[in-house]
């Protein structure tokens, strides 16, 4: 599918998009939690739904070290 609608909103996406994938492959928790709102819920599965940015932080850190390497 084609991506719509106005250049700058698709640019901030492909941004965010972007961000979040760099500080998951670089397994950097910090640079991950800034992808997120204080208030954000995060839906995991086999975990369930997190509620509030310094509450999953941990979790996501703890998930993380199972993996020696990820890719997108």
């Amino acid at each position: 599918m084609v991506s719509r609608g106005p250049l700058e909103d698709r640019m901030a996406i492909r941004e965010w998009v972007e961000s979040y994938n760099d500080a998951v492959m670089r397994f950097d928790g910090d640079a991950w939690a800034e992808n997120w709102r204080d208030d954000a819920v995060w839906s995991l599965p086999a975990v369930g739904e997190i509620a509030g940015k310094d509450n999953f932080v941990a979790v996501w850190r703890q998930v993380m070290s199972a993996f020696s390497f990820v890719g997108f």
